[in-house]
């Protein structure tokens, strides 16, 4: 959750600090990118298109032809194993070689995570394929298995109405975890279309018992708030922050993430809702060494400039200045601290502050203008995948899933793994249309890194402007020694 106050400050320094009005949200409109949906989606089909091409070749070469199994049992524990050798496109291949045994054996429970398996590797023709045929059986209850993994799909693509489409059938017949998956993703998709009362209703019939219930009250917490019911928002997270003490083993790290937003959120909550000094406690519980605790020091600055204590404010945003790294609550930091100089009336101090805060915007408008002024490859700059995607350029890392979806990268990576096989096909113009979506996810990738560096230079524009308006505010009211 990231929390931006740069277009408050003008305001706050015109008038009073207690005008500041923090935005709880993942990302403040100042903060959002250019949104590629298209471009992303005619990305995703090309790759699904070149998928049913390669594949429907593959199959059909000697090192398939006798890839027959008599069981989805066997067959399903063949593609388990070229998994785990991280021979991905083998695996999709097995599957389509024997297409026939899931047709015929629709039932047996490998069935539906073989299905999986072509849907994760973006072999939607494959599975479609396979899908209509099983659907003919007339089996309700396979249908419905069949329609959440579809749903899962158009999940990750964030294709809202299509999620509904595939669940709005009596899904209560799926095994109790897809059930309360599809809950979620029932959820989720009822809130991004700003339908929040559904959406509670949704989320409500998760189980206290299930893997997602922790997920579901967190974003019954996030509706309430936008609705503007916060007493019930802060009752809710308090609650899961209860539940979230108690250490579950295995599950530590998880929980500790999971606790720490739980910390973010309820504290800019109570911030916007003038609970200065609950809020600032809140802030104190976030680990030091969280992803979140960059944030937590900003809300911990925030209060207490709120309740007057601006050395308490001042010494937050110290150390926030003195971490070496790119992010967001620093760069405030540099506006911020001159500023809480200026209210406790140290008034050369915040003339230097401002000074030093436009010289340190300048410097970083200059690098990322400079980046995204020249050519970015891949060969230079590597596109690193665990939990997310991230490139680091100049020392500079660029967050891509924190604006753009976790799938696009995540084909981009399968359709690296095409070029192993393109010997066995043997086909220029297969070759050739894999250059060509490699180039297309290339161009598509870097265009969402420049997005982001672009936006970050919004953003330090306007603390630059700002910093030059407070500078130039200090000394036109003559307050500050010429």
């Amino acid at each position: 959750m990231k929390i931006t106050v740069a277009n408050l400050i003008i305001k706050s320094l015109c008038i009073s600090l207690f005008c500041l009005n923090v935005l709880v949200s993942s990302y403040s409109t100042a903060s959002e990118v250019h949104n590629y949906q298209s471009q992303l989606e005619l990305a995703d089909k090309a790759q699904q298109d070149f998928s049913k091409v390669f594949y429907s070749q593959l199959v059909k070469t000697s090192a398939f032809q006798a890839a027959r199994f008599s069981t989805v049992l066997a067959l399903f524990q063949a593609v388990e194993s070229e998994k785990k050798l991280n021979n991905t496109v083998k695996a999709n291949a097995l599957i389509i070689r024997n297409q026939y045994l899931l047709t015929r054996d629709y039932d047996e429970p490998e069935v539906m995570l073989l299905i999986k398996q072509l849907l994760d590797n973006n072999a939607l023709h494959s599975a479609q394929k396979l899908i209509k045929t099983i659907n003919e059986q007339g089996d309700d209850s396979i249908s419905g298995q069949l329609n959440y993994l579809l749903a899962d799909f158009s999940f990750q693509r964030k294709a809202w109405p299509k999620v509904l489409i595939y669940l709005k059938d009596n899904i209560g017949d799926l095994p109790i975890e897809q059930y309360h998956h599809a809950l979620l993703m029932k959820g989720v998709s009822l809130q991004k279309q700003g339908k929040h009362h559904r959406s509670i209703k949704a989320y409500e019939k998760v189980a206290l018992d299930s893997q997602y219930y922790t997920a579901a009250q967190f974003n019954i917490a996030l509706a309430n708030i936008r609705q503007g019911w916060w007493t019930d928002a802060h009752k809710i997270i308090s609650q899961l922050l209860a539940s979230q003490q108690t250490p579950v083993q295995g599950q530590e790290v998880t929980q500790e993430k999971t606790l720490n937003r739980l910390y973010i959120s309820l504290g800019y909550s109570m911030l916007n809702q003038a609970y200065y000094r609950n809020a600032r406690k809140t802030f104190q519980l976030v680990g030091l060494d969280s992803r979140y605790s960059n944030q937590a020091l900003l809300g911990i600055a925030l209060t207490a400039a709120h309740q007057d204590d601006y050395i308490g404010a001042l010494n937050a945003t110290r150390f926030l200045k003195n971490k070496q790294q790119d992010d967001l609550p620093i760069d405030e930091a540099y506006l911020l601290m001159p500023f809480f100089y200026e209210k406790s009336q140290q008034l050369a101090t915040a003339s230097l502050g401002y000074s030093q805060a436009s010289s340190y915007y300048q410097d970083k408008i200059n690098t990322f203008t400079r980046l995204i002024n020249s050519p970015l490859n891949f060969e230079s700059t590597a596109l690193v995948m665990n939990s997310n995607a991230t490139m680091t350029i100049e020392k500079i890392q660029i967050d891509l899933v924190a604006n753009y979806p976790m799938y696009f990268f995540t084909q981009r990576q399968n359709s690296l793994l095409f070029n192993t096989w393109l010997k066995q096909l043997n086909n220029s113009k297969v070759s050739q249309s894999l250059t060509a979506l490699n180039e297309q996810y290339n161009a598509l990738t870097i265009k969402m890194a420049k997005s982001i560096m672009q936006n970050r230079v919004a953003q330090l524009n306007s603390y630059l402007n700002q910093s030059r308006y407070g500078l130039a505010r200090l000394y036109d009211n003559n307050t500050v020694e010429q």
